[in-house]
């Protein structure tokens, strides 16, 4: 295994973990301060599909390999889910069995999709595909889940950019390694 693998992986895992903490805590702060505020909207935020849909996606287009791709959305996931429900278990107290046990068996076919999403840096078609059904969930998120608050319209907008730029980046980039 290449030192930049191993690097991607621990990566992966440290932020998943540490977007699990700040997930949880998110859900959980208390309104009326600005970092309660701040902290509560992010709870908003993580609490919506897409933004781990972006974060998966900018993670398998950037693994060396569809099977990197795979391991390390499952490294991502798996550790940001265990401090989330650690969290959620030792600070406040509380722990759903049943959504514990869903969400980690929603694991494994979003490390599935991880490897085929990694086809996106060779493939056009796939890679229109992709981003359309992920621009048409990050509507849903903003519109239906979280009642088209401006400031949640604005920072999903803002992830929705940034995954774009980091995928039409990276599939560029391969493309011209691969043709040179």
């Amino acid at each position: 295994m290449k030192a930049k693998n191993i690097i991607m992986f621990i990566a992966v895992i440290i932020v998943g973990g540490v977007l699990g903490v700040i997930s949880k805590y998110g859900d959980v702060a208390i309104m009326g301060t600005l970092s309660g505020n701040i902290m509560s909207a992010l709870g908003n935020l993580t609490s919506a599909l897409f933004i781990w849909i972006a974060a998966c996606m900018i993670i398998a287009v950037y693994s060396e390999k569809r099977m990197n791709a795979a391991i390390n959305v499952l490294a991502f996931l798996l550790s940001m889910l265990v401090t989330y429900y650690l969290y959620s278990k030792l600070v406040v107290g509380y722990l759903a069995i049943k959504v514990v046990a869903f969400w980690g068996v929603m694991l494994i076919p979003s490390a599935i999709l991880a490897y085929f999403i990694w086809g996106m840096r060779e493939n056009k078609k796939l890679r229109k595909i992709v981003l359309i059904i992920s621009a048409i969930e990050m509507v849903f998120d903003i519109f239906i889940l979280q009642g088209a608050d401006l400031i949640a319209l604005l920072i999903t907008a803002l992830i929705f950019i940034v995954m774009l730029i980091c995928v039409l980046f990276k599939t560029k980039k391969t493309h011209s390694t691969k043709c040179a």
